[in-house]
């Protein structure tokens, strides 16, 4: 795992712990886990505020993690 000189937080071992093909294989195994998606499931479930991560979400949006289409989310209107 190489952090770059960057600090150690959740978010930056989730996106290294993906990135990382032997060491995601890993961590499924330890969690017994069969797939990506339960992996990431596993690390919402332990902090959800990685959900929030500016650095994460822009990581997930440029990788495979991310299926289909962007789909654009409706502005909300000041009226009801």
């Amino acid at each position: 795992m190489n952090l770059k000189g960057k600090k150690l937080s959740i978010q930056n071992v989730f996106v290294q712990t993906l990135q990382d093909e032997k060491l995601k294989n890993v961590m499924k195994t330890i969690l017994n886990l069969e797939n990506d998606y339960e992996l990431v499931r596993a690390f919402l479930d332990f902090d959800p505020s990685i959900a929030k991560s500016k650095y994460v979400t822009k990581w997930l949006r440029s990788t495979k993690y991310t299926n289909g289409p962007k789909r654009k989310i409706p502005k909300k209107s000041g009226s009801l």
